[in-house]
């Protein structure tokens, strides 16, 4: 069964919380190809959801690249190369393996990057609408985009790093912590993130 589909609630509460999380399970589960390769987890259902993911995943790849532009991704030659790529790796990614056994390792290893790159698309796109709705609540509210990116956007870059490295020091390693304090922003910005 996949996460965050399966309809296994008991109470009331966690029909909630699978009716909120289930239009985002679907998304992620039809545009990021599985990762995980089990003989108990590999089966008809993974084959196929295999294959398809690897065309969704191409089809976020290529929303990404048009800018979040559906008119533009129809249009654009790159954008509709990359559905073609999504629609070719799916295929070969389906015949190329079978229901009871796992695939090979090329085949999983095509499977990881494209769940890779999927997933670095989706990321940005999911940034990007952040920005996008913080800029509009501050310009709602009267601020510049200088004084957001100095504030809530800084911040909001910062608290993972804060998350992380506290829980980091209280497991006992404080000096990873600290090491953590410094390496994360430098890596950011070596990186241009």
């Amino acid at each position: 069964s996949l996460r965050g589909v399966s309809c296994d609630a008991s109470t009331p509460y966690d029909r909630v919380v699978l009716i909120a999380e289930w239009p985002f399970a679907v998304l992620r589960h039809a545009s990021i190809p599985p990762a995980t390769f089990t003989t108990e987890r590999w089966n008809g259902d993974m084959r196929r959801l295999s294959g398809i993911a690897c065309l969704g995943a191409f089809a976020v790849i290529a929303f990404d690249a048009a800018g979040c532009d559906l008119r533009l991704m129809v249009s654009d030659a790159i954008c509709q190369s990359l559905v073609i790529v999504g629609c070719v790796i799916g295929l070969v990614v389906y015949c190329r393996t079978s229901d009871d056994t796992i695939p090979s390792q090329s085949i999983r290893d095509v499977l990881v990057g494209v769940a890779f790159c999927s997933t670095v698309a989706w990321l940005d796109l999911l940034a990007s609408e952040t920005v996008a709705v913080l800029e509009t609540v501050g310009a709602a509210v009267g601020l510049s985009s200088a004084v957001l990116g100095v504030t809530a956007l800084a911040w909001g870059n910062c608290i993972g790093d804060l998350v992380a490295d506290t829980v980091v020091a209280r497991a006992g390693n404080p000096q990873m912590a600290v090491a953590s304090v410094f390496n994360s922003p430098v890596f950011s910005q070596a990186m241009a993130l």
